[in-house]
């Protein structure tokens, strides 16, 4: 009879978990934070560099800002932008070159600072 009861109670045990299994929180914060740039930190850090990118990018002239924007946002040719902006093809490409290298010559003065 104890035996009886004893698996009964094993049985039911078993099934319970397998209708609500359970995880420990350390094993789902693992989990969830497994690949690094989830975790809040780096979060907070990429939101950091777009607020630096942007405070950059407003110091471009309008022209500049446009064609950047038309390029990596809408990902756009040179040819497309070209006729979009009034431009040659050459021209949006050495302004895209020159746009950039401006870009890192601000980046690079920064961190000397």
């Amino acid at each position: 009879m104890i035996w009886k009861i004893a698996r009964n109670k094993l049985v039911d045990a078993y099934r319970r978990n397998l209708r609500r299994p359970s995880s420990s929180i350390e094993q789902l914060q693992d989990d969830l934070f497994a690949d690094d740039e989830q975790a809040p930190e780096q979060e907070l850090l990429r939101l950091e560099e777009y607020a630096q990118l942007h405070a950059k990018l407003q110091k471009l002239p309008p022209l500049q800002r446009k064609i950047l924007s038309l390029r990596f946002n809408h990902e756009m040719r040179s040819p497309q932008i070209a006729s979009l902006v009034g431009k040659s093809e050459a021209a949006v490409r050495a302004i895209i070159s020159r746009t950039l290298n401006q870009l890192r010559t601000l980046y690079r003065e920064e961190g000397e600072k």
